[in-house]
C-alpha cells in the first residue's frame, strides 16, 4: 500500500457517511450521519467505507503511508467537529474522534459478523452509545408519558 492510494480512497471528502446528509447542521447531521453509516444497507455494500478494510495493513505501513492515512482522517475530524456539540468534559473535536473511531470498528465487527444476530446488535449498540442525546430524550419522553 503506499501513500498516494491511501489519498486517493480515503483523502477525499464528502465520504459515504457525509452524502445525503442535505443541509443538516449540528447534533442532526451527527445524528444522521450516525445512522447512515451504522446501517444494514451500509454494512452490506461492498463499496461502502474503506477505512475497516486497510486499517490493518496501514498500521504496518511505512512512515509515508501512515501519514497520508493521518491527513485524511484529519479531514474526516474537522467535517465531524464542526457538528459535533460538546458533551460534558468532551470536546467537539474528542466527540468527533470517538465517534470516528467507533463507527469504523462498529461497522467492521457487524461486517465480520454479517449473517448472525450479533451483527445487527453492534451497529445498534454503536448507534446508541454515539448519540446520548437521543437517549436522554427518549428517556425524558417515556418519563413524561408514565
Amino acid at each position: 500500500m503506499d501513500a498516494e492510494l491511501v489519498r486517493a480512497m480515503l483523502g477525499e471528502l464528502p465520504g459515504f457517511s457525509l452524502q445525503a446528509l442535505g443541509h443538516s447542521r449540528g447534533l442532526e447531521w451527527l445524528e444522521r450521519a450516525v445512522a447512515r453509516y451504522l446501517s444494514l444497507t451500509h454494512r452490506d455494500n461492498p463499496d461502502g467505507c474503506a477505512y475497516p478494510a486497510v486499517l490493518s495493513e496501514v498500521a504496518k505501513a511505512d512512515p509515508e503511508v501512515r501519514h497520508a492515512f493521518a491527513e485524511a482522517l484529519e479531514l474526516l475530524v474537522r467535517a465531524y467537529a464542526m457538528h459535533a456539540p460538546a458533551l460534558p468534559g468532551i470536546s467537539p473535536r474528542q466527540r468527533a474522534l470517538a465517534t470516528i473511531a467507533t463507527m469504523i470498528g462498529g461497522l467492521l465487527f457487524a461486517r465480520s459478523t454479517r449473517g448472525t444476530p450479533i451483527s445487527e446488535e453492534v451497529l445498534a449498540a454503536c448507534q446508541s452509545l454515539l448519540r446520548p442525546e437521543h437517549l436522554t430524550t427518549a428517556h425524558r419522553n417515556r418519563n413524561v408519558r408514565t
